[in-house]
């Protein structure tokens, strides 16, 4: 029979080398990640929604101004389709101005 002797185990050690290069591969991964993250976003979206954002602005004012000189004149419409006992349908005619009155400032003449 032979006598075997055991050597004791050693542990999982880290060394100053080891620990160096495992702190350096979790930020390079890390920054790799960044970096690859900003490069994609930068490439789908440039972040500019109009080339002309300055003009646009303007046309949109203009056409609000336009929408409340159109409420101002007081026009109401409808639009739709009604059948009647004929087969065709025929639009109804709902435009209509709101009722002419003269300036407060103006009297009628003659009366």
């Amino acid at each position: 029979m032979s006598v075997t002797t055991l050597r004791p185990r050693r542990g999982f050690r880290i060394t100053g080398w080891g620990f160096l290069a495992m702190i350096v591969g979790f930020f390079a991964v890390v920054i790799g990640v960044d970096v690859s993250f900003a490069v994609l976003a930068y490439r789908t979206h440039p972040g500019e929604v109009s080339v002309t954002p300055y003009e646009d602005g303007l046309v949109y004012d203009k056409k609000i101004a336009q929408l409340r000189a159109q409420e101002a004149l007081g026009w109401k419409a409808a639009a739709g389709a009604e059948r009647t006992n004929t087969t065709a349908a025929t639009p109804p005619r709902r435009a209509r101005p709101r009722p002419a009155r003269p300036p407060a400032s103006v009297t009628p003449c003659g009366g």
